[in-house]
């Protein structure tokens, strides 16, 4: 290697002043050495193979280069401000990082220059504008970056943390929901419910999205607003393999009234102001486990703030959005990532139940049976 003193330039004998040449400009910086041929470096052919091949040394391929752009603009050491204000605490915010790290999520220049963080845009009800101003970047190039990561997430993250239980996890989770609280309950694998996400009237039949609440939404598993709970259920593959999932009957799901009754998913007596004690102590115990699941979704919004008001057109990317705030969520709750900020906001709604709706299914004589037999333990 020669130091900068051993080359001796071809340019010295001329002025630093630009020379034209067929209206190309030439210009020797003397200050640096770099010969500039308009707005690109001139580097003479005898020093071409070797400028080649110091680029291809430090170079470090698109995989690297990717893991190297994400970790700096995700920082495993963030200060205690900034993760109050991604409502999540620093032992998760690691585990997101290097989640998404290992994707190797887009490396556009709003990622690359500006920090571009998911974490940011699922945390905050800004703007499109407002967060695209914050990362110095056009609204486009934002918009850009944002769509690539959400894909990448669900493309590469959904089957890993939106799963089903396995069988020998049963018995653990069915003892869990059972240690809930003060009253027994027995074979509680989770509970199921619908939850709306508000959204702007789409351009296309606004009114399938227009809800009971009287705004539009989208139901949690992406069916339009209007659409009933135990219709987007009677549409699901749950319907269909509930039974299989849940150990063949041996362990269920709770409901409320609006569900349909099955061996593998139970829901509360109807009250027609004639229930027996019993009948009155088994909805009570089903009553509070199946607050889980409204606490799920409250811990859900209160995290991923964006849910609470998604203002896309796309429905393609407003189910996306809400797939990537899911997954995101599970990552936190797998390292026991649980802000307590967040569950004192948590409001418990009273049942949803719509008269008429659950008179669309006929109750399985097989749940009306284990429904009894679990009345009569508890």
């Amino acid at each position: 290697m020669c130091s900068e003193d051993d080359i001796e330039s071809p340019f010295e004998n001329l002025e630093s002043s630009p020379l034209t040449d067929s209206e190309i400009e030439i210009n020797y910086r003397e200050y640096t050495g770099i010969v500039l041929k308009g707005e690109k470096i001139v580097i003479p052919t005898s020093l071409r193979d070797e400028m080649m091949k110091r680029l291809h040394e430090i170079h470090l391929g698109i995989e690297n280069q990717g893991l190297c752009f994400s970790t700096e603009l995700l920082p495993l050491n963030i200060d205690t401000e900034s993760l109050l204000s991604l409502r999540v605490r620093r032992k998760a915010y690691q585990a997101r990082v290097m989640r998404i790290t290992c994707t190797s999520l887009t490396t556009s220049t709003c990622r690359k220059k500006e920090g571009f963080n998911d974490d940011e845009v699922f945390s905050s009800q800004e703007t499109i504008k407002e967060l695209s101003d914050r990362f110095g970047v056009t609204e486009h190039s934002f918009i850009r970056s944002k769509r690539q990561d959400i894909e990448t997430i669900c493309d590469n993250l959904l089957s890993k943390f939106i799963v089903w239980p396995q069988n020998n996890d049963f018995q653990h989770i069915s003892q869990r929901f059972d240690d809930l609280g003060t009253r027994n309950f027995p074979g509680i694998l989770g509970a199921i419910n619908g939850s709306h996400i508000q959204i702007e009237a789409p351009l296309h039949n606004p009114k399938s999205y227009f809800n009971r609440k009287q705004f539009h939404s989208v139901v949690l598993q992406g069916w339009p607003g209007h659409v009933h709970d135990a219709k987007v259920f009677r549409n699901s593959g749950l319907y269909e393999n509930g039974f299989q999932k849940c150990g063949n009957g041996r362990y269920h799901l709770l409901g409320d009234a609006a569900y349909p009754l099955k061996e593998w998913l139970l829901t509360p007596y109807r009250d027609n102001g004639h229930l027996s004690q019993q009948q009155t102590r088994f909805n009570v115990a089903l009553s509070s486990k199946r607050q889980v699941i409204e606490r799920c979704f409250g811990m859900l919004k209160g995290r991923s703030i964006r849910l609470k008001y998604i203002n896309m057109k796309s429905m393609r990317e407003i189910c996306q959005t809400i797939i990537a705030c899911c997954i995101l969520h599970n990552i936190c709750i797998i390292e026991h990532d649980i802000i307590e900020e967040i569950l004192n906001d948590v409001v418990v709604p009273a049942q949803n139940f719509v008269p008429g709706i659950a008179g669309l299914f006929e109750n399985d004589a097989q749940g009306q049976l284990k429904r009894m037999n679990i009345t009569n333990r508890i």
